[in-house]
Order: C-alpha cells, then sequence, then structure tokens
C-alpha cells in the first residue's frame, strides 16, 4: 500500500512581521519599518444602513508613493453595534493592513498597523507544490538516495 507523501513547508513570516499602534492627527505621518503613513484627512459617511467616519492614508515605501487606504470605523443602525473595516493592500509581496480605532479628541485617532512581508509567496508556493505534485516530482527520500 503506498504511504501518503506529506509536505512541510516553513514560514518565518510570523518573525518578519512588522506591527504597531500609533496615535495620528489628520495631517500627520507616522513611520513602521520602511513604511511612511499619512494620515491626509477624516470624514463623516452615510452607508445604506450605518453611519461612520473614512480615514484617507496615504503609503509611501522609502519615499516613493505606493498606494492609499481608506480603513472606515462603521455604526449599524439596526444592531447599534460598531465595526471596523481595514484598509488592505499589497506591495511586493507584502500585505499592508491599516485599522481606524477610536477618535480620541483632540483630532488625534489610534491607529493600528501592519506590514507582513511574504504573504502573498504563501500561495505561490501552494501553487508550486500542486504543481510538482501534478508532475510526480521526487519525494524527499529519493532526493536523499540520489544525493548519496
Amino acid at each position: 500500500m503506498p504511504r501518503p507523501r506529506v509536505i512541510v513547508v516553513g514560514s518565518i513570516n510570523t518573525d518578519l512581521v512588522v506591527a504597531g499602534e500609533r496615535l495620528p492627527r489628520p495631517g500627520e505621518t507616522v513611520t513602521l519599518g520602511n513604511y511612511a503613513f499619512r494620515f491626509d484627512k477624516i470624514e463623516n459617511i452615510e452607508g445604506p444602513n450605518y453611519d461612520g467616519v473614512r480615514g484617507y492614508f496615504s503609503v509611501t515605501h522609502e519615499g516613493k508613493p505606493i498606494l492609499n487606504l481608506e480603513p472606515e470605523k462603521r455604526l449599524y443602525w439596526v444592531q447599534r453595534q460598531g465595526m471596523t473595516e481595514a484598509g488592505i493592500g499589497s506591495y511586493w509581496g507584502s500585505n499592508i493592513f491599516l485599522a481606524l480605532g477610536d477618535d480620541l479628541g483632540a483630532g488625534k485617532w489610534s491607529v493600528r498597523l501592519q506590514v507582513r512581508p511574504l504573504v502573498n509567496y504563501v500561495w505561490l508556493m501552494a501553487f508550486v507544490m500542486a504543481w510538482c505534485r501534478s508532475q510526480n516530482a521526487p519525494t524527499v527520500k529519493k532526493l536523499v538516495k540520489y544525493a548519496r
């Protein structure tokens, strides 16, 4: 009876995550690693079943503009439940995450920032593993045997 093949892929991605909480005002720039997040403005919004606020952030990497994020803080009318809609973007295989927190008064807002490098490469590796499986790639045992 053939044994099932198991492929184990280790990831150091969790060690590379850069995260932080900041308290910017509109017009201020906060940094996280090589990324700078400029808090451009905040405005009130109204959706079909909620009220809220939307923040506008410009993100740069080593001084070059890369993307704009628009996180939201919503309050749904019927449930009277607050919800955060994070701003998420990608840049060279990294996911950039920005969540708008609470209004702390005096124009300050709490903001949660995360940069997760290599996340998109996890998907690439899944496709590579599937392709190798379809090509009947050699198992680790065979590779060790050939290396001797």
